[in-house]
Formats: structure tokens, C-alpha cells, sequence
């Protein structure tokens, strides 16, 4: 009997997993008409029938979800548009569907308690890390921040927007796959149930390999994305090439141990099956797959062979055909068909090997990310970087190792992705889970010694196994849900009773008391750990402060117009953090707003801390003309240092909707780059002594007069340990704009402004200088000249 808290706990499960699921596909799932059309009721359809014939439910997903993923490329919505995957959409409508199932029981067997124990403590450390991960991407809202903004949270500028949804998506990569796993185990207990899934997915996987076939003769296009096109790699029905290869080599050996298992039309069904299968696979140009299929097809030979079930008079022979065999048609479909990705990236990598390239060369930079993964396990062993951290934090580490590269992925490796991200405890957890599998393959191997067929089906599911576990030394598949699914169907097959069981007893291996109170102390001291590193060394804003990126929130991409001056426009309230140079700033404004005249726009700045939390107002401005305007604001006095800015407009306006111009941005304000004011006289008060400098000549491509994008520097000895710099400087306006100088020194960003008026000025500048030598430096940062008007922006 269950207790009134876990009846309760059951009976509100369903509304509140109905809730979470309204949220998410609201939030992550395209809502495109004809998409919607497609999506809806295939959902409505898994729900209702999971919900009230569990069974069926179950069948239909395991058909379904191997045929959905490339559903959304046919709506136009790439992998390039961030969305839910559809095979995770489709599990959660069939997990709610089963939650609200009242005939969801417990099973007795003891067995199968054994792996519960890692599969429910692993689930409960990713469900705190990722919970600690994603507070952490909304800055601690509302304890430190008072909104959840976009803010940036990388070197690459990613937005927290992301980086949550990273972390969510990685974390139901984990829990819905054991979850499941739990499903199967908790509703399919007989070999009948599971002849009628491998049915069910044997039937998908034919319509997968028919829909390549016809994706690779007849177009190449028809569900696949522009990368995969061009690299003459096909998907079919799957998310990218690598998951159909991945799946393609795991059911290669589950459906010959199957075939074997059978008799009759249905042997003859599944050998064909699994020719088509190996056919298919050299399209997805996977080459992880072409040695998988290979270590697994061997590794069910040797097993056959070895098993003492399995009768043969020669087995060495048979054995020895076997691969011969084995070794001819992997040669075959390599060189009899050259043309294929496959076939061509296979030569590329021996090639590279042959020539002595490093092994991430070939390896296609997964050595480099698994040396990141290895330094962030360093840095963070016990917790790693958050769930769904490794793609946000790789860019820092990059930076970090002096590495200049652009392209973010996975860890490539399943191992490093959990290491990195759950720290050395996910990494035994998962290890354990491994174990327990193992286990459980041992008990199947002596339980089928006594028949034949029962060991082919095991010896299959056992291979197909090893495919994955090979695939997943070069992929870390965090985001193809239906690789995760295809594994825990193939562990879920090693715990069916196919023979009958042994006669002695298992040990029950029973989560006691002791055991729970062990793994909340074990799941708390991670949490807390966890939750240290994230509001400290791991904080977005630690972050931002050590890798110094530019900080904001509610702006759009950066514009230039033709006069070459850079602006960004912001929605109603944004937020911007600007490097401190001087205690008068300056912030070129604009409102378009149709109505601007009639109806003037309200700005109110405001100094904020390092959440975006409002400290006190600075300014008011009334923009009442579509024009750029400079306005003035007093800052505190601190160089060098970050000041937070906040911006809040009373109104915006969308062009789509009041022009027609497809532009569907709400735009509020326009800013542009902010400089700052400096003093043109000394403070004859403050000044102590005067001393002449030694001054070099002006040196650089335009030495005095900058008349291009440049900068020239000047080397000077100072007499003194405290000194004020006095720069003469003039600038040349082109087309309304003023030039814009960034000064160093000796490579120290020491002020940034406009140099406006036309005529001679001084520059007053009191840097923080030792004494002896030194080197200044101007740079010209926005050039302009045009030809036919004879407009030319220059500095001198």
C-alpha cells in the first residue's frame, strides 16, 4: 500500500506535469500554423491513447519517435531557430498521457531495484544541478536581480535566454530517457510485450531506411538542412546524420540477434531488414556509426560462437566466416562506392593519419573539446559547470587557452559531457549505471544457457548496446533525444525474462533507510556546492569581470549607417555597461517614431549595480525629433571601472504593424556609442610642479594626420610619479559625424571621445602613470570618405 503523501504526490503529478508541459511548448516549440497542424494532433493522439491504454501508448511512441525529428525542416524551422527537438515534445505528451494512467504500478521484482538505485540518485542530481544551473542563468532572480534578463552570459555573447535553455534541454535529456526506462520497466514485464515493441520499432526503422533511400536518389533536400546538404551527408527522418547513423548501427545487430530468434517469413523480414540497414548507413557519412556497426556485428559473432547454448560442431570456422564475411562487406561498401560521404570522409581521415596530422585534425577538434572538458572536471571536480554548461562555458575556455575559434558543440564524448557538466559524482553515477547493466547482461547470458534463441536475442540486444557505447566515445548525443531512447529500449530488453530464470535468487539489492539518508546528504552536499561555485566563481557577472565582455540586455544587433556610425536599438528598457572614462558621458540618442512631433518620447536613465537593479536616476530626456542628439549625463568618477546603465522609454513602436515594413522589432530608443567629455584646461590648483617631458616623434602609417582607420603612438619619458597629459588634437567632421579617437596608454584604454567643433582643443587627461617611460596611443575609429560629395572624416 502506498502512504497518503505518495498517493498525493501521484495525484497531483498529472496537473502539475500538464502545467510544465503548457509552459514548454509554449515557450520552446515553433507555433507555426501549418507546423501546429502537423504536430497537434499527433500529440493530442499519443496522449489520449497512452492515457487510457497505456500499452498502446507505449507501442505508438516507440513507432513514432525514430519518424518525428526531422518534422519541423519541412516548415522551414533549422536547427538554426532554437526549438524543443519533436521526439522530446512527443515524450512528454506520452509521459503526462502515462502519469494520468492509473494502472502505473511498482513492479516486485527485486532484480530490477538494483539499477534503480543509480538511475534515481543520477536523476536527482541532475534535477538540483540543473535547477542551480538555470537560477544561475537568470542571475539569481529575484534574490540578486530583480527581472530575468537577456543578458550576456559568454565571450561569444550568448543570452541567458540560451544558456537556460541549453541547461533545460540537457537536463530532460537525462531525465526523460531514464524516465522512460522507468516507464518500461514499471508497465512491461513479459517477452510478449517486448516482441510487440521491437515490432513497433522494426516497423520505423523500415520506413526510415525507405525515406533515405528515397531522400538520397530523388532529393537530398526533402527533410534534411543546408549544412547536411552540403556536405552530401542525408538525415532521413532523424535530427542530423550522426543520430540515423548512430541508430542505424545499433539496430544492425538487435535485428539479427532477432532474426536468429524467430522462424519462419518473420527471420526472413528482419535479415532483410538489417541488409537495408547496412546499405543505408553509408549515407549518413558517420564514420563513428561505420565502426560501430563493424565492433558490434563482431562482438555478436564472438558471442554466438562462445555461448554454450548455441550449438556447433565448428565454431572456430564459423567463426572465422563470420568476419571474413564481415570484413569483405565492410570493404565493399567503402570502395564500391566512392562517391559516398562515408567512403570520402574515411579516405580524408586515413589520408591525415598517413601524412602525421595531429590527431584532432582527423579527429575533427574532439580531442580539443575533450581537453576543455578535462580542464572544466579541474577546475570543478565535484559539481562541473552546471547542466547544459559545456556549450555556454566552452567559449570562456577557449579565451582562456588563448584558442581562437568560433564553432561550439558538445564535449563529443558521453563520458567528458557528464564529467563536465555533474562533476566526478555524475561521472561514478553514470559509471555505476554502466555496471549495473553489465550485471544484468550477466544474468541474462546464464539464464538463456539452457536455450538457444533466447541467447540470440540477448547476445543481439547486448551488441547493439556496444554500438552505442562505441558512438558515444565520439558523440555525446546530449541533444538527440531518440539515440537516448533507442539505449534504454535496448537495457530495458536485457531485464525481460526471454528464458526462464535461474533457480537460486537474486540478493534483493533494496534502497533502505540508510541508503536514502546517505543520498540526501551526498545530493545535498552537492547542491550546496554546486551553489557555491554558481554565485561565485561560475556567477555570469564574475564571469563577465574576468573574461571582460560587454554587458546588456534588451538591445538589438549592432547597425552602421553609411556615414560608418555604429548605433543599436533598444526595446523599452534595456541596459548597457560601460567601460568608466571619464565622469562626463555622452549618449547619441534617437527616436523614429512616426509620431515623434506630436507625440514626444519619454528617456529615463538611471545608474544600476552589477544586476541591473536601478540605484539612482541620472537623467530625463524628452526626444520630441527624429534626429541623433548627444546628451550628457554625470557619472560617478572611477577609471577604468564598469558603470551599469538602465534605460526606460515610456513607449515603442513596431514598424510591421505601422508601415508595413517587414520588420517585426519593437523599437523603443536608438543609442550610440557612448564617449565621454573631458576637461581642456589644468587644474592649476592641484598641480604641484611643472616639468617638461622628452617626447619621441609620432609613429604609425599616418604619424599626426590619421586620415584612415589607424593609430599612431608616441613615446615619451615622464619625470614624475603622478602626471597630467595634455593632448592637442583636432578633428575633421564628415557628413554630420564627428570623429571618434580611442587613447591608450602603454596598451591601457585611458579615455573615448568625439572630437567635435572643427577647431584645435585640449585634452586633459590625469591616467594613473609611474615614472620612466611610456607609450601613447591614438586610434581613429570611424573613417569616412566619399569621393563625389568630397566629405572626409579625419584626425590630426
Amino acid at each position: 500500500m502506498k502512504s497518503p503523501l505518495k498517493k498525493a504526490l501521484f495525484f497531483l503529478s498529472g496537473p502539475a506535469g500538464l502545467a510544465f508541459f503548457g509552459f514548454f511548448y509554449y515557450t520552446y516549440v515553433p507555433l507555426i500554423k501549418p507546423f501546429q497542424w502537423a504536430l497537434a494532433p499527433l500529440l493530442v493522439l499519443i496522449f489520449l491513447l497512452t492515457a487510457f491504454r497505456r500499452d498502446w501508448g507505449i507501442l505508438f511512441f516507440v513507432f513514432a519517435f525514430p519518424l518525428v525529428n526531422n518534422l519541423p525542416y519541412f516548415f522551414g524551422i533549422t536547427p538554426q531557430i532554437p526549438h524543443a527537438p519533436t521526439s522530446l515534445v512527443l515524450f512528454l505528451a506520452f509521459f503526462f498521457g502515462w502519469l494520468l494512467s492509473r494502472r502505473a504500478q511498482t513492479p516486485s521484482d527485486s532484480v530490477t531495484r538494483a539499477i534503480f538505485r543509480p538511475v534515481y540518485v543520477l536523476s536527482a542530481v541532475v534535477a538540483v544541478s540543473a535547477a542551480i544551473t538555470f537560477w544561475r542563468y537568470t542571475n539569481f532572480f529575484p534574490v540578486a536581480a530583480d527581472r530575468v534578463l537577456e543578458i550576456v552570459v559568454n565571450v561569444n555573447a550568448l543570452r541567458a535566454g540560451g544558456a537556460r535553455m541549453s541547461c533545460l534541454f540537457n537536463a530532460l535529456s537525462y531525465l526523460t530517457a531514464l524516465a522512460f526506462f522507468i516507464v518500461l520497466m514499471k508497465s512491461l514485464r513479459s517477452s510478449r510485450s517486448a516482441l510487440r515493441i521491437l515490432f513497433a520499432l522494426s516497423l520505423s526503422t523500415l520506413i526510415t531506411v525507405l525515406f533515405a533511400f528515397v531522400q538520397k536518389t530523388a532529393g537530398p533536400g526533402l527533410g534534411n538542412t543546408a549544412p547536411w546538404i552540403d556536405l552530401n551527408q542525408i538525415n532521413s527522418t532523424f535530427k542530423d546524420p550522426n543520430s540515423l547513423g548512430t541508430f542505424l548501427s545499433a539496430a544492425i545487430p538487435l535485428f539479427i540477434g532477432l532474426a536468429f530468434y524467430l522462424q519462419g517469413r518473420r527471420r526472413i523480414f528482419f535479415i532483410l531488414l538489417s541488409g537495408l540497414c547496412f546499405i543505408a548507413l553509408p549515407a549518413s557519412g558517420s564514420r563513428s556509426a561505420f565502426l560501430a556497426v563493424l565492433v558490434s556485428i563482431a562482438a555478436l559473432l564472438a558471442m554466438a560462437a562462445f555461448h554454450p547454448a548455441v550449438r556447433s560442431k565448428r565454431k572456430t570456422v564459423w567463426l572465422a566466416s563470420g568476419f571474413l564475411i564481415l570484413a569483405l562487406t565492410a570493404a565493399a561498401m567503402v570502395f564500391l562506392f566512392p562517391q559516398s560521404s562515408l567512403s570520402q570522409r574515411l579516405r580524408w581521415s586515413v589520408r591525415s593519419f598517413s601524412r602525421g596530422e595531429p590527431a584532432n585534425a582527423y579527429l575533427t577538434q574532439k580531442a580539443f573539446f575533450w581537453t576543455i572538458a578535462g580542464h572544466m572536471v579541474r577546475d570543478y571536480p565535484l559539481t562541473g559547470v552546471g547542466m547544459g554548461s559545456y556549450i555556454v562555458q566552452q567559449p570562456d575556455y577557449f579565451k582562456q587557452m588563448a584558442r581562437q575559434w568560433t564553432y561550439t558543440d558538445s564535449a563529443e564524448n558521453y563520458l567528458f559531457q557528464a564529467a563536465s557538466e555533474t562533476g566526478i559524482l555524475g561521472l561514478l553515477l553514470v559509471l555505476w549505471i554502466f555496471w549495473e547493466i553489465t550485471r544484468r547482461f550477466r544474468r541474462a547470458w546464464r539464464e538463456s544457457l539452457r536455450s538457444p534463441r533466447p541467447a540470440y536475442l540477448v547476445i543481439g540486444a547486448a551488441s547493439a548496446l556496444m554500438s552505442l557505447l562505441v558512438n558515444y566515445q565520439f558523440h555525446s548525443y546530449i541533444g538527440n533525444f531518440e539515440v537516448k531512447y533507442l539505449f534504454w529500449i535496448l537495457v530495458w530488453l536485457l531485464f525481460v525474462p526471454w528464458a526462464p530464470p535461474e533457480t537460486e535468487r537474486e540478493v534483493p539489492f533494496l534502497p533502505g533507510r540508510s541508503f536514502k539518508i546517505a543520498s540526501l546528504l551526498l545530493i545535498g552536499a552537492f547542491g550546496a556546492a554546486h551553489l557555491w561555485n554558481s554565485t561565485h566563481s561560475l556567477a555570469v557577472n564574475n564571469r563577465a569581470a574576468r573574461f571582460d565582455w560587454e554587458q546588456d540586455y534588451g538591445f538589438y544587433e549592432i547597425e552602421k549607417d553609411n556615414r560608418e556610425f555604429y548605433f543599436r536599438w533598444a526595446r523599452k528598457s534595456a541596459g548597457l555597461a560601460v567601460d568608466n572614462w571619464g565622469a562626463t558621458l555622452v549618449i547619441p540618442m534617437l527616436a523614429s517614431h512616426p509620431d515623434i512631433r506630436e507625440n514626444p518620447v519619454t528617456v529615463r536613465v538611471f545608474l544600476a549595480d552589477a544586476y541591473f537593479r536601478k540605484t539612482s536616476v541620472i537623467g530625463e530626456r524628452l526626444l520630441n525629433e527624429s534626429r541623433w542628439q548627444d546628451f550628457e549625463f554625470r557619472v560617478p568618477e572611477a577609471a577604468g571601472e564598469k558603470i551599469f546603465l538602465v534605460f526606460e522609454t515610456d513607449r515603442s513602436w513596431q514598424p510591421s504593424k505601422i508601415t508595413g515594413i517587414p520588420d517585426p522589432r519593437h523599437l523603443a530608443i536608438g543609442l550610440g556609442e557612448p564617449w565621454f567629455k573631458y576637461p581642456a584646461k589644468i587644474d592649476s590648483e592641484g598641480t604641484v610642479s611643472l616639468d617638461k617631458a622628452v617626447f619621441s616623434e609620432w609613429e604609425g602609417d599616418f604619424k599626426t594626420n590619421l586620415i584612415g582607420f589607424g593609430s599612431s603612438r608616441l613615446g615619451f619619458e615622464s619625470p614624475a610619479e603622478c602626471a597630467v597629459l595634455r593632448l592637442w588634437v583636432k578633428g575633421q567632421e564628415a557628413l554630420g559625424v564627428s570623429p571618434l579617437i580611442i587613447i591608450r596608454l602603454d596598451d591601457r584604454v585611458i579615455a573615448k571621445t568625439m572630437l567635435t567643433g572643427g577647431d584645435w582643443q585640449s585634452l586633459v587627461l590625469a591616467p594613473e602613470m609611474g615614472k620612466g617611460a611610456h607609450v601613447l596611443t591614438v586610434e581613429f575609429k570611424n573613417d569616412f570618405y566619399d569621393s563625389a560629395s568630397g566629405e572626409d572624416r579625419n584626425v590630426f
